[in-house]
């Protein structure tokens, strides 16, 4: 992140948090935030924005003595009584879950994480409904596709590109990934399952990465389900590891190399998948705007990032960090630009709807405005621009107060850039005309 662009980002969550003291109160509940408007309160233009915020969690600092070599699985270590779990996973569509769909079985993580590692625990309880397959020995094979299966996603530059994958079996084999962009997007695999050569660019390995499982009651391909924990330690190395040279696109304003800091977050989701994929439980729903149908709605997809929730990098001064600022328990304060890129999402489905109709994109936001619910995109200076690539568009969406700028391109590449970066980079100069929609 520049400096200008942190910033603009101080500024812009001052302004916003003023608006929400005057007119909401805000209160965390089982890791979720929850709105209430007041009585005599004004309707917020950024209300519809900050009701689809997802959801968080605040990962406390592991205790110094907590190291990557203690991972066995084993959460009952006293290091994982500083972390609280997270609320239970449920259907992946959540309120779009089908009306015959399996009741979730128990399934919880937590967290913590120094400054070399994010530490994941996680607790799967058994279903009446169906076993433990774990067949899967070899590394990097498909888990999903044949065992119970603990998945974790992780963004760390918020980009919706070069984001990880980690899947587990019950019997600790481990499958991990690198998505250059999602598969909707034609995102290809990158690990040393489609590639074997270092130098191969489809190739991804972590190299500081620790995992166990632990079986806690039951066992594996019996007739019934099993308990089982999982507990990782994600190497940020590993995590922020972008495309092997020449490979890909450049993660540009979103680079998050700096080192991880007390308020800092990563956008992340946890799956419990079973049956093949035909049972998927998540931490959070994974929902869209569904153009078609005009309003937001749940989806059978894990790789839409941009429907991710937050893990918020926290301090405990029970381990000796007391002076380490408090960590930000408010969507407002976890992300200021959550509501520019609710609207450039919102415009860039749009665009996927429009050109299943039509057999192409348009420049026109007025095109869009039969797909979209012009709510959220109306407090914000809108734009869509040519990008010279073959079907290429850019949504560009202005904060014009905060001077912040955000981005979606054809490919779902996301990018937040101060007015200033965005100017100097031409990102609103390449074509295509600006229309404020509040002036239709």
């Amino acid at each position: 992140m520049t400096p200008l662009l942190e910033a603009a980002l101080v500024a812009r969550c001052t302004t916003y948090r003023i608006e929400v003291q005057q007119r909401y109160r805000y209160w965390p509940a089982n890791s979720m935030t929850v709105l209430s408007m007041t009585a005599d309160a004004q309707i917020s233009p950024f209300q519809p924005h900050w009701d689809l915020f997802p959801a968080f969690y605040v990962a406390n600092r592991a205790p110094a003595s907590f190291l990557s070599k203690d991972i066995d699985g084993d959460l009952t270590k006293p290091a994982w009584d500083a972390a609280p779990w997270s609320h239970a996973f449920g259907d992946i569509q959540g309120d779009n879950a089908p009306v015959d769909a399996l009741d979730p079985a128990r399934t919880m993580f937590k967290a913590l994480w120094d400054d070399e590692y994010l530490y994941i625990g996680a607790i799967l309880h058994p279903h009446s409904a169906f076993n433990t397959p774990a067949h899967f020995t070899e590394r990097n094979s498909p888990i999903y596709q044949k065992d119970s299966d603990f998945e974790v996603f992780v963004d760390p530059t918020g980009s919706n590109h070069n984001y990880k994958e980690l899947e587990v079996n019950a019997i600790h084999t481990v499958w991990n990934l690198m998505l250059d962009k999602p598969y909707v997007n034609d995102g290809r695999e990158h690990s040393a399952r489609v590639a074997v050569n270092a130098s191969d660019p489809l190739y991804y390995e972590v190299h500081q990465q620790t995992t166990a499982t632990k079986l806690l009651k039951g066992k594996v391909n019996g007739d019934t389900g099993a308990l089982w924990s999982v507990e990782m330690a994600l190497a940020f190395a590993d995590l922020n590891a972008t495309l092997p040279k020449g490979g890909g696109r450049p993660i540009g304003n979103n680079d998050n190399t700096a080192p991880t800091k007390v308020g800092s977050h990563v956008r992340i989701n946890f799956s419990r998948v079973e049956l093949q994929g035909v049972v998927n439980w998540t931490w959070q729903p994974q929902r869209i705007w569904d153009a078609g149908r005009q309003r937001y709605t749940g989806q059978v997809n894990m790789h839409l990032p941009e429907s991710w929730g937050y893990l918020v990098f926290g301090n405990d001064a029970a381990v000796g960090d007391s002076a380490s600022p408090e960590p930000p328990r408010q969507p407002i304060d976890i992300d200021p630009t959550w509501p520019v890129r609710v609207a450039v999402m919102h415009v860039y489905y749009a665009e996927q709807q429009y050109r299943e109709l039509n057999g192409r994109y348009t420049l026109s936001i007025a095109d869009l405005v039969p797909y979209m619910d012009t709510t959220y995109i109306n407090p914000f200076r809108m734009q869509i621009v040519r990008v010279w690539v073959k079907d290429g568009f850019r949504v560009v969406a202005a904060d014009q107060i905060a001077g912040i700028v955000v981005t979606v391109e054809q490919d779902r590449f996301l990018s937040v850039m101060t007015t200033a970066e965005a100017e100097s980079q031409g990102v609103m100069e390449e074509g295509g005309t600006a229309i404020d929609v509040r002036e239709q």
